[in-house]
């Protein structure tokens, strides 16, 4: 710590062309830090750095895995120069980004996923990399509330994981964890270091303005661009990891039948949106083509922020969602939803707002016609749903974790 100034470096993303989820988790983290005059913070991520001027915050590069294991272990460093795929790295803007890095009084790390055989077994080992670089660069290490499990690692993915996570996961000052389920998994490895909390944009009364990390973004405002009938239309957002689970024929008939049945019953209007723009507009983009010739259903293309994504979700009945942070900021804008879930944290959130019977598993069942009914019930009974949505999310904006944590964070 320098001149009495907190140096802080959280890494993640945060660009809007890709998962807004991760968009909202940094911008609830960097309006809540920026409020201290005494904290110097710098965002490390790889694929916006050069977007630096575009923010009201610092933006460097991220280091990658090659420098990091490097300086971890030589021996290493020579197995995985072997094994992995070369990368022209931009060694400059690297440069900068660990300079950062070793000016660091303490680093936050985000992330949706911590560790997960449902994720990629490289981001995966990647996190615990990033847990022994902190490690042997003495720098303190929170690692933000997010996702863990399951660990169905097998062979020689299985042995790695396990030795790096012996190795790396009791260093960190404290790990939160959002599910109840995560908690247990990790408790099962006797870990000392682990809490439970509510997801950042879940619990913080933060208000997402453009203009609080932006310097020059007019928010697009989508009711001025659509005629939205906020008593008939439904949100609909599709998920390219259902394509784990279901056939993609079989996937985009499942979700045709359920937006032309939803205009059949309610001769409402179906919009399409890609909450994750980068890895769902695809599926998005093949849904619309398939139904382009319905006047009724239109495609939002526009690339919004996740303040702006909240607003929109504003002017709908009912939503039909099937990314989790697009559940998230549909609670904020007590929107009540269908849910198309694929994961535990989907089930945790509907137990905690009691919407369980809102929530069909894509792992288990995708009967179209039942989430048709779902919707024509949530839409019939939206006024009731919205008051127990707002309740008890005012409880959850109670356990805020930057009220609680944030003075031991930034000692």
């Amino acid at each position: 710590m320098s001149n009495d100034k907190i140096n802080i470096v959280l890494y993640g993303s945060i660009g809007i062309e890709e998962n807004m989820g991760d968009q909202a988790m940094a911008f609830s983290f960097i309006e809540h830090t920026i409020r201290y005059p005494k904290c110097n913070m710098t965002f490390m991520d790889k694929n916006h750095y050069k977007e630096n001027d575009l923010y009201k915050f610092n933006i460097v590069d991220d280091i990658p895995l090659k420098h990091m294991i490097k300086e971890i272990n030589k021996f290493w460093y020579i197995f995985y120069s072997i094994l992995a795929f070369r990368k022209n790295y931009d060694e400059k803007s690297i440069k900068v980004a660990i300079s950062e890095y070793k000016k660091a009084d303490i680093l936050f790390a985000l992330n949706g996923f911590l560790l997960s055989s449902q994720m990629s077994f490289i981001n995966c080992i990647g996190n615990l990399i990033k847990i022994l670089y902190a490690k042997v660069n003495n720098k303190r290490l929170i690692f933000l509330p997010q996702s863990v499990g399951p660990f169905n690692y097998k062979g020689l993915q299985k042995v790695l994981f396990n030795y790096l996570f012996k190795k790396s996961m009791n260093y960190p000052e404290t790990i939160y964890i959002r599910e109840t389920y995560g908690m247990e998994l990790l408790k099962g490895r006797e870990l000392a270091n682990i809490q439970q909390a509510h997801d950042l944009v879940l619990s913080r009364r933060v208000n997402l303005f453009n203009e609080t990390f932006y310097h020059n973004r007019k928010a697009i405002d989508i009711s001025e661009i659509y005629k939205i009938n906020s008593d008939n239309d439904l949100l609909f957002n599709v998920n390219m990891r259902h394509l784990k689970y279901i056939e993609k024929n079989d996937l985009l008939n499942f979700y045709r039948e359920i937006a032309l049945g939803y205009i059949k019953e309610t001769g409402g209007k179906v919009y399409l949106f890609a909450h994750d723009y980068q890895a769902d507009r695809n599926l998005s983009d093949e849904l619309y083509n398939q139904l382009s010739n319905n006047d009724n259903v239109i495609y939002i293309k526009e690339l919004l922020t996740c303040y702006e994504i909240e607003k929109m979700l504003e002017l709908f009945s009912v939503g039909l969602i099937s990314r989790w942070h697009a559940l998230v900021h549909s609670i904020r804008a007590n929107l009540p939803v269908v849910i198309l879930g694929w994961a535990e944290k989907y089930h945790e959130t509907a137990r905690i707002f009691n919407i369980n019977e809102h929530l069909f598993d894509l792992r288990e069942s995708n009967q179209p016609k039942a989430v048709i009914n779902k919707l024509l019930w949530v839409k019939s009974n939206r006024e009731e749903i919205k008051l127990r949505l707002m309740k008890i999310h005012q409880d959850v904006m109670k356990n805020d974790l930057f009220e609680r944590e944030g003075k031991k964070w930034l000692k």
